[in-house]
């Protein structure tokens, strides 16, 4: 709700029911009006706006003179005094003449420009047919709740004049109100670092009519310390699309920020100890197998002892998987791991992918369906990374696809798009939809639990920092617990790609 704070000491109980306006001295015309304004004219915002205090007027006025030399005159009081009080008679848009008791206050702001002006019809009607005194059921309860929120609401004319700020702002900032009105005062809050770019992003708004969008720190006057806020405002505009007001909100979301904060040092402490923990499992890892080297080479392997050997060596590859992923993911989420860029043919990368995955793939007795463009497809990035990226998408499906399934790799040039879109679908256990939206998390295996080998859960979290790091993004589908899985690679492309593709 815009409405305008007022002095409610100088005013009796119906206070609440009065008509508040704001004048603009230069064009005389009105600027704003609350809900009562418009029910004491009989008008719709738009004709108030569009309207000066003389259209709601007969030709003359309480104090004898002509109502464009009275108006003027009552102005100039009200400039030399700060505030005046003083009887006028108005008329609704059907002519209906009401005496009134109207209170202009000199804004502190724009030189002098703005009025706030609070009209109380009296019980001395100049006619009977003028509006009745309206009652508690036509009381729009909008300014109650404003100022009861626990924010700041605020609202400024289409140049970014303030015409109202709620009590909240007051009692946080520890300014007055006529302090507050002061042009540029709400910026001597914010916090120094946080100033050019709130002030800056305010102007852009206003030049372009856009949304106000901000999060800054604005010291609080109780505390002395500075809080994280979110700051927005909209733009209201008339029938022909012409800015108004503004009408703005800012709301504390400093215990937001220092939650997300404590999360992101957490998580930041837990990858470098996973890092740290692989780290240490290297050493007594790459013993163990070299030790198992010597010993094969040198011990006369019987039967017994080769199907031992193998089953540990199974097992120390595995281990070597595990800790490799877990640094991978480390170094990943931690920003230290860099793409070596360069032009290529994702097609080339691709293909040359699959002739290191196609054996693994038929010794499980799954079937590979490849689908490859015959021209190529350019982009920008990284090929052994991207090659990794497809690695992982095989060996992902071949361990959640059971002898006699298939996996297909399928790459088009998307031209409209200008991406390039890889897709590994396989016919495996599927996912269940619950899950799909947290599969590229880290550690996320719930729904291959039952699949031995299956890993922590880092191969997809892996493939989805890989493919952002690209500039893509990928996606999962399966239709549900053993329906198959398809992961949908999207990559920029570097340019058209070529005729025919």
């Amino acid at each position: 709700m815009t409405s305008l704070e007022v002095d409610e000491s100088a005013h009796t109980s119906d206070a609440q029911y009065d008509a508040i306006v704001v004048l603009d001295s230069s064009t005389n015309r009105f600027v704003y009006g609350n809900q009562m304004a418009m029910e004491l004219f009989r008008c719709q915002r738009e004709r108030l706006l569009a309207s000066s205090p003389i259209d709601f007027s007969p030709p003359l006025q309480p104090d004898g003179r002509a109502t464009s030399q009275s108006c003027l005159e009552q102005l100039r009081t009200a400039r030399m005094r700060g505030t005046h009080t003083f009887p006028w008679i108005h008329c609704d848009t059907r002519g209906k003449e009401f005496l009134c008791e109207v209170r202009l206050v000199q804004l502190p702001h724009a030189g002098g420009r703005l009025y706030e002006g609070t009209i109380r019809p009296q019980p001395s009607r100049l006619s009977s047919e003028t509006p009745a005194k309206p009652g508690p059921e036509s009381f729009s309860p909008y300014r109650e709740i404003v100022e009861s929120l626990p924010q700041v609401v605020w609202a400024r004319d289409a140049e970014g004049r303030m015409l109202f700020l709620n009590d909240y702002w007051l009692s946080y900032s520890g300014q007055s109100r006529a302090e507050a009105f002061r042009p540029g005062s709400w910026a001597d809050t914010v916090h120094p670092d946080d100033r050019t770019h709130t002030i800056a992003t305010f102007r852009d708004a206003l030049t372009n009519g856009i949304a106000f969008d901000c999060e800054h720190r604005v010291r609080c006057a109780a505390t002395g310390e500075y809080r994280w806020f979110h700051s927005r405002a909209v733009c209201e505009r008339d029938a022909q699309g012409k800015p108004l007001r503004w009408l703005g909100t800012a709301f504390d979301i400093d215990d937001f920020k220092r939650m997300q904060e404590a999360l992101r040092r957490a998580e930041k402490r837990g990858h470098e100890s996973l890092a740290v923990l692989a780290h240490e499992l290297r050493s007594p890892l790459a013993a163990l197998t070299a030790s198992l080297d010597q010993l094969q080479s040198t011990v006369p392997a019987l039967a017994d002892d080769c199907s031992a050997m193998s089953t540990v060596q199974r097992q120390l590859g595995h281990l070597r998987q595990i800790i490799d992923d877990v640094l991978e993911i480390s170094r990943l989420e931690r920003g230290k791991q860099r793409l070596r860029s360069s032009p290529l043919d994702l097609a080339a990368v691709v293909r040359d992918a699959l002739d290191d995955c196609g054996p693994p793939l038929a010794a499980a007795d799954v079937e590979l369906i490849v689908e490859l463009p015959i021209s190529r497809v350019p982009l920008v990035g990284d090929a052994s990374r991207l090659s990794q990226i497809l690695t992982n998408l095989l060996e992902n499906a071949r361990k959640f696809t059971p002898r006699g399934g298939w996996v297909r790799v399928s790459l088009v040039a998307d031209g409209s798009a200008r991406e390039a879109v890889l897709t590994v679908t396989d016919s495996g256990v599927g996912i269940e939809p619950a899950l799909l939206g947290a599969v590229f998390e880290p550690f996320q295996q719930a729904e291959h639990a039952a699949v031995r080998g299956a890993g922590l859960g880092l191969g997809l979290a892996i493939i989805h920092r890989l493919v952002e790091l690209h500039g893509g993004r990928v996606s999962a589908y399966s239709a549900g617990r053993n329906r198959g899985t398809m992961i949908t690679v999207r990559l920029p492309m570097a340019w058209e790609p070529d005729a025919g593709s």
